[in-house]
């Protein structure tokens, strides 16, 4: 009898009763009473990789994708990521927690990692599953009404989930837990969260108020700018011999739709230009040119206004898209391409004119301007007063110039010479019997780096592999891939 009565005392029991019911009831409804709203955006699964026959980047598009799925083996992550957008309501709680916002730098705020708790149970029953790893919540007691940039409107925080857990506390005296713990960290502008974000596109989109990416980068430039401004020349005992140098390859050149604002001498930049909209007009049987904002435009649209916007599906591809005041939104305008206009109109009334290729131009500081660049430009120079090193003799025309491998026999008083068979080259002049090698003064134009280590970087070698021909730079995830055991 003694042991009978000990058995029906025993607070585990093994099964999830009406003990535990009654326990899990209590706990929700005091999350529902004391806690605050959360909104759940579910993690679905990797994207992307469309067409792939990589082992190690399945193709979610065609096969589809489940939130167990790994979007990249080789370095166990998910940059792609497919969120729901319908909002999942679940009371949670926490400790409010001082420093919660962190002035690093003016203008930039970064937030710490917090610890919230959730019911467990109402947990499975509205969202189907646990909250994992990657799913975002959205916490509106923490919306922000005061914002520092003028027109505004308030703003939700948004993190995302970065570890769940069965905590210590959650556990009832049955020995069963009914909270689901987890820590959050601040959500960040990146191309895993656009389904949250958005892309930029519309002008609500959540990217365009709460993204830092803009400022971060004009922060960069302000830096860079000034460094040039500064320090176009670094004067060095050690320094280089450099020559006399042909337009670096264009796709390792900046470039972009509009000419930096600041730029040292010798700079170049491979400027691109937009498409041309045209619209047919009936009254005069002739093509008009439509004005067509271009990507940097941040000024609010008017209605009926076009503008550029980059393409996320592929790279450096422009894509037309028109505002509508009513709905205040952009949306993407599909017009055929052509690379002459038509005779007659279109079907749609209007037709866009490709853009022409990108041109390299360089900047002439003493003019102020851009100028076409050419191969074999004589390096940009700046005499310094104050350095002795930048002090030099002046030089001929790259043109009268001769180059190769070795010296003429039969050389001339005052020749100058290019020797080709050295990295990086080095320039000599013939005297008095003797060829000297030209004291180059100061070196040319800040970089970063030195050459050695950019033709590293930038290797745009190829070596032969079996008669085909590699290129010697790959990325790690090409150069090696998993294989299966016989």
């Amino acid at each position: 009898m003694n042991g009978a009565l000990y058995m029906g005392f025993k607070m585990y029991s093994g099964v999830k009763d009406d003990e535990y019911n009654l326990m899990d009831s209590i706990v929700e409804e005091q999350f529902e009473i004391g806690g605050t709203t959360a909104w759940i955006y579910a993690y679905l699964g990797p994207r992307g990789n469309k067409g792939s026959t990589d082992a190690t980047k399945l193709d979610y598009e065609t096969l589809g994708s489940k939130v167990t799925d790994i979007g990249n083996m080789i370095w166990m992550e998910s940059p792609d990521r497919k969120y729901s957008v319908d909002a999942i309501s679940l009371p949670i709680v926490y400790q409010v927690q001082d420093g919660n916002m962190d002035m690093q730098i003016p203008g930039l705020f970064l937030f710490e990692t917090m610890e919230v708790t959730v019911p467990y149970n109402m947990m499975i029953a509205r969202l189907g599953r646990k909250i994992v790893n990657g799913d975002v919540i959205e916490l509106a007691n923490l919306r922000d009404a005061d914002l520092l940039t003028e027109g505004k409107e308030g703003l939700n925080r948004f993190y995302v989930v970065h570890d769940s857990y069965k905590a210590a506390r959650g556990y009832s005296h049955t020995w069963f837990h009914h909270i689901w713990t987890l820590k959050l960290v601040p959500l960040t502008d990146s191309p895993e969260f656009r389904d949250i974000l958005g892309t930029g596109a519309n002008a609500d989109d959540l990217k365009n108020s709460s993204s830092s990416y803009n400022r971060e980068m004009d922060i960069v430039k302000f830096i860079v700018g000034q460094a040039d401004s500064e320090v176009p020349y670094m004067h060095w005992d050690h320094e280089h011999i450099h020559q006399f140098k042909s337009i670096p390859p264009i796709e390792q050149l900046p470039q972009g739709y509009g000419y930096p604002k600041q730029a040292p001498d010798g700079y170049y930049f491979v400027i691109k230009s937009y498409p041309t909209l045209n619209e047919y007009n009936d009254s005069t049987l002739k093509w008009d040119v439509v004005p067509v904002y271009g990507i940097d435009y941040t000024l609010p649209l008017k209605d009926g206004d076009f503008k550029w916007q980059l393409s996320e599906e592929i790279v450096d591809k422009l894509e037309l898209f028109q505002y509508f005041a009513d709905t205040n939104k952009i949306a993407r305008v599909l017009i055929e391409e052509f690379e002459v206009l038509p005779k007659a109109s279109t079907i749609s009334g209007f037709a866009i004119i490709k853009a022409t290729q990108p041109q390299v131009k360089q900047y002439v500081a003493e003019t102020q301007t851009w100028v076409d660049a050419h191969d074999e430009q004589q390096l940009p120079y700046v005499t310094n007063k104050n350095n002795q090193q930048d002090q030099r003799e002046k030089l001929p025309p790259m043109s009268k110039i001769a180059k190769g491998a070795q010296f003429p026999q039969d050389p001339k008083e005052n020749m100058w010479f290019l020797r080709t068979d050295v990295e990086p080259n080095v320039l000599w002049k013939y005297e008095k019997n003797v060829w000297r090698k030209f004291n180059y003064g100061g070196r040319f134009a800040w970089t970063g780096t030195d050459d050695h280590k950019a033709s590293f970087i930038n290797n745009r070698e190829k070596y032969d592999q079996n008669g085909v021909q590699t290129p010697s730079r790959q990325n790690i995830a090409d150069a090696i891939k998993p294989q299966l055991d016989d």
